[in-house]
């Protein structure tokens, strides 16, 4: 045979640690992958784009087939993955490349084929939680200016797998559920409107250099025209003070445009006004995901099964997901 690739055994995918645990980061331990993307990711706080981005013996990254229990794992709209297996719901793996079977066909790049957990003649049950809490962190060094607290960050993983006979040595069962939820606020900076400047005095307006920005009474504007060339003039405010604001402007800028609460760094951030307000922009993530399994066997050499998959996720008012 031809066929390149590795398996990656049960035993490797239920103790080896992944940020996020997601199975399909351990495709990085067979030779030929490579990561095509932050490998810090690995399935934290993202299941989707950045675990399917990876390159096989150098294949562009759309390029790679994903099969579960032999039927394609691909999402047709995004061609993301569509169901994103946890680890305790994966027997084992394997990623194949080079001349492959044809019934591997489709791809260019190569193939991460999972096979899903089965029960057994034993009743076997977990349940887990991993956590992540900004308690236990230090703060982070870009929040600590101005009135900006430490950055928020929940990250909670948590649920539970139970697997045994149905019928002694014929029928079993194997069940996973499994659930994330996550809230991470990261330090960013923002333009607003200095206290004069909501009153209407720009007398400090200046661009980079330091030089003054003269505003203008739009109410003012005198159109003149001589010989077939139409110009247009304005007057200028008085000391750029700006003496007929609007009263909708104004009530739109007190409910929705906070105070300025730093001082800009640098000299042309301070005489521009950028970069005045810092705050934390919080991001939000959940994920459920579950798979169940039924399997009979008719004989030593012959059996069946039913599977059903489903994963979904929401982040920030995006969702995702797929049901098999």
């Amino acid at each position: 045979s031809g066929t390149l690739g590795a398996v990656i055994g049960e035993k490797s995918v239920q103790e080896l640690p992944l940020n996020g645990r997601n199975v399909i980061a351990l495709t990085t331990l067979t030779p030929g992958v490579r990561v095509n993307t932050t490998v810090s990711q690995s399935g934290f706080a993202n299941r989707g784009t950045n675990l399917s981005a990876i390159s096989i013996n150098g294949s562009p990254t759309g390029s790679n087939a994903y099969i579960l229990d032999g039927q394609s794992n691909l999402s047709t709209t995004t061609g993301e993955i569509a169901v994103n297996p946890n680890v305790d719901s994966i027997q084992e793996f394997k990623v194949q490349s080079g001349v492959f079977s044809a019934q591997y066909g489709f791809t260019l790049g190569g193939v991460v084929n999972l096979a899903s957990r089965t029960g057994t003649n034993q009743f076997h049950g977990s349940i887990y939680e991993f956590l992540r809490n900004d308690v236990f962190n230090a703060r982070n060094y870009f929040a600590t200016v101005g009135t900006v607290s430490k950055p928020v960050l929940r990250y909670n993983q948590f649920g539970g797998t139970l697997g045994g006979p149905i019928l002694h040595d014929r029928a079993f069962f194997f069940g996973n559920f499994e659930t994330y939820r996550f809230i991470q606020a990261s330090p960013q900076f923002l333009s607003v409107p200095t206290a004069a400047f909501r009153a209407g005095d720009f007398s400090l307006l200046q661009d980079s250099n330091g030089n003054s920005i003269p505003l203008y009474n739009p109410y003012t504007t005198t159109v003149t025209t001589v010989g077939g060339s139409t110009t247009y003039s304005r007057q200028r405010y008085a000391n750029n003070q700006v003496t007929n604001l609007d009263p909708v402007a104004v009530a739109y800028q007190n409910a929705f445009y906070p105070l300025t609460n730093i001082t800009p760094a640098t000299l042309a951030q301070q005489r521009t006004n950028t970069n005045n307000f810092q705050f934390n922009n919080k991001g939000i993530s959940n994920m459920y995901n579950a798979l169940g399994r039924v399997d009979y066997h008719l004989t030593s050499k012959d059996t069946v099964f039913a599977r059903f998959a489903y994963y979904s996720n929401y982040t920030n008012g995006g969702t995702g997901g797929g049901t098999y």
